[in-house]
């Protein structure tokens, strides 16, 4: 209130304003305000907008009334139970749906991660296979064997197979 027009107040509206004018117009705004939003804004994510909305409306209703508007808190809201029910059902879906979304992003990813792995795989075993040559393995043969003929363990082998050229080893029991 005005302190300068409080004479001017309590001659025109008298001295319950705040029941005759300034709660009917708080009111009055705040429904407008509310009607232009959906529950679920109301009841959770525009409280701070509609609070200034309303202070806006009420300010501007009041104007040239001697009384001055500081600040519009939206508290409390009750709503009816099933809409209440629908709204929080609504959430926990959108709050499911979010978990969804960021599994299916999750297992894309792992995927991706895999299909990568394979493919480096698969680039290795070419460099690999174009680097075995017939020769080559013969020589890591004849150095198996050489390491073999070395060790302290008792054996057998015998040099050249018929098909293939590598060594064979065979144990004293005749494995």
């Amino acid at each position: 209130m005005d302190p300068a027009k409080l004479f001017e107040l309590h001659t025109q509206t008298g001295p319950r304003y705040a029941d005759i004018l300034i709660a009917p117009v708080v009111r009055s705004e705040a429904r407008k305000v509310f009607g232009r939003y959906a529950p679920e804004e109301i009841y959770s994510s525009k409280r701070e907008q509609i609070e200034q909305e309303i202070f806006e409306e009420v300010t501007r209703s009041l104007e040239g009334k001697h009384v001055v508007v500081e600040a519009i808190l939206v508290r409390d809201v009750t709503l009816p139970s099933a809409i209440r029910d629908a709204i929080a059902d609504k959430l926990a879906e959108e709050q499911r749906s979010q978990k969804m979304r960021f599994t299916l992003d999750k297992e894309r990813q792992e995927a991706e991660r895999k299909q990568i792995e394979a493919e480096g795989i698969a680039r290795y075993q070419d460099i690999v296979r174009k680097g075995l040559t017939e020769e080559y393995l013969r020589f890591k043969g004849i150095e198996a064997t050489e390491r073999l003929a070395q060790s302290q363990n008792a054996k057998v082998v015998l040099v050249g197979s018929p098909n293939s050229g590598l060594p064979l080893v065979y144990q004293p029991d005749g494995k």
